[in-house]
């Protein structure tokens, strides 16, 4: 674990090769092996992050802990699979946007629905549209119970309902 922390501060200028107690051949080996390393972890160790960065905050999370994201004027929240929320001073369109810069089509899963919502269609457990009721649950410890339209609802079902013929 030293030698990795050593190559990251050694990559990003914050450590120098005399303070690793090594020569500078030494440290470019150091490196050489630690981008061989880097090469050989799955994909999820270097996972794509979704940041958020605001006057005073700065919020990177992995997209697919994200639950849900609702909306109320100028301030969203952000519910996340361990029960963490976060309200950031940003409108809902414009978390939309961020998401389609971001991610591009890795953050397909993230879908707007209706006007105060984006859901993360992975933990789409329930729909029920004459209640305008939608459960989103990971089947284990991730239970949330939302409202929305009955259109937005309507569209979701046929969404799911098309994956199924496809």
């Amino acid at each position: 674990m030293k030698f990795l922390r050593n190559c990251m501060k050694f990559s990003r200028g914050l450590i120098s090769y005399k303070k690793m107690g090594i020569s500078y051949i030494g440290a470019q080996w150091y490196f050489l092996i630690f981008l061989k390393v880097l090469s050989l972890l799955p994909d999820s160790f270097m996972a794509k992050h979704f940041i958020i960065s605001t006057v005073n905050d700065l919020i990177r999370i992995q997209p697919e802990k994200i639950v849900y994201i609702s909306s109320d004027g100028n301030y969203s929240t952000i519910y996340l699979c361990d029960g963490e929320s976060r309200v950031v001073t940003i409108q809902l369109g414009k978390l939309e946007e961020m998401i389609g810069d971001q991610l591009g089509n890795e953050g397909s899963f993230l879908a707007r629905i209706g006007r105060s919502l984006i859901i993360n269609s992975s933990y789409v457990y329930y729909i029920n549209i004459t209640q305008q009721k939608l459960i989103l649950s990971d089947q284990k410890a991730v239970n949330y119970t939302l409202t929305a339209s009955k259109e937005a609802l309507k569209a979701l079902k046929e969404h799911f309902e098309k994956e199924i013929t496809e």
